[in-house]
């Protein structure tokens, strides 16, 4: 947990004002704890498809764009919307990769299986003939 930062609530102000430089100070600080609440949440089947450090930058950018929205006044209200919005992320990744057929990741099989069951396939002789007409072509 952290501990309450003394400067939040000038940079606060500055960002409602309209400080980029202050909004990018605030949100700094939070990257390990986003991260460490992104790995928490994220299916592990879709670690192949992004990672903690991408949902983090993703809730950076909304929270940038959406801070004239931000409604409350200290580091506790900050950090539960930067939370919010990053579960949000998380459930948009997994709409994107588990309810589409097409990027369904439940469909996909392991590289390793494949090549097993490519390699069982081919008969040593097949594969020797195989490499013959390609060095006949090259």
């Amino acid at each position: 947990m952290l501990l309450p930062r003394e400067d939040f609530q000038p940079l606060l102000h500055a960002a409602k004002a309209g400080s980029k430089e202050a909004l990018g100070e605030m949100l700094q600080p939070y990257g390990p704890l986003l991260k460490s609440l992104a790995r928490k949440h994220l299916d592990r089947y879709l670690r192949s498809k992004t990672d903690e450090a991408e949902l983090v930058q993703e809730t950076y950018l909304e929270a940038m764009v959406t801070f004239q929205k931000f409604r409350g006044v200290s580091e506790g209200e900050w950090v539960v919307w930067l939370e919010r919005i990053l579960i949000h992320q998380v459930h948009a990744v997994n709409k994107r990769f588990r309810r589409t057929r097409k990027r369904d990741v439940g469909r996909e099989t392991p590289l390793s299986a494949n090549i097993a069951e490519g390699l069982e396939s081919h008969e040593p002789e097949e594969e020797s003939d195989a490499r013959d007409k390609l060095l006949e072509v090259v």
